[in-house]
């Protein structure tokens, strides 16, 4: 029987999420061996092609558990985030938070900005 599984999130097209922090809350951990070297944090632009970006290691426990990046440099840049578990049951995340900024996914400096001003009809 197959175990793989996932579950992530997606932003909309066009833009990237940087992320400076993951948690995720397991809870009633019976066995560490479902998650540990088995469970990663993949991203991807496609949606289909995903690189790894960390494995879960014997370090996770019932609570909240997270991986944070210091160097913004470092910050994982992609428009698709999954959890990817090679184990059945190596999903089961009871919540998952990201903290970062969602940005337009291009390399230009300046942007074009559809925004309108009006002050007193001007």
């Amino acid at each position: 029987m197959d175990g793989a599984c996932h579950i992530g999130m997606a932003y909309k097209e066009g833009h990237v999420a940087l992320i400076s922090q993951v948690k995720w809350f397991l809870s009633d951990i019976q066995d560490k061996s479902i998650y540990a070297d088995e469970t990663k944090l993949q991203g991807s632009n496609d949606g289909t092609t995903y690189t790894d970006i960390f494995t879960m290691d014997e370090n996770i426990h019932d609570g909240w558990n997270y991986h944070k990046w210091t160097d913004p440099a470092d910050y994982p840049r992609y428009r698709y985030y999954r959890f990817y578990g090679t184990k059945a049951g190596s999903c089961v995340i009871n919540e998952i938070k990201a903290t970062g900024v969602v940005t337009v996914d291009s390399p230009d400096q300046n942007k074009a900005c559809s925004a309108v001003v009006d002050i007193n009809g001007t």
